[in-house]
């Protein structure tokens, strides 16, 4: 697989969350959900932690940690 194939949307560690037909710039489709490649991390407001969360990504991102789904 090429390493500009490598994106979120076809690796083993994203969950799909939410779907948007088109991008503000009028772009094609784009997919929003979590990586699941690590435990959830807390997140804090106004400095009081709150629940712990996977990092939400889009489906065009990529990182080092990615497995093409089968």
């Amino acid at each position: 697989m090429e390493a500009n194939q490598e994106t979120c949307e076809v690796c083993v560690y994203f969950y799909e969350t939410n779907r948007r037909d088109k991008d503000y710039d009028g772009t094609d489709v784009q997919a929003i959900g979590y990586c699941r490649a690590n435990p959830p991390h807390p997140y804090y407001e106004n400095g009081q932690p709150k629940v712990a969360r996977f990092p939400v990504v889009l489906s065009h991102m990529w990182c080092g940690l990615f497995e093409v789904k089968s």
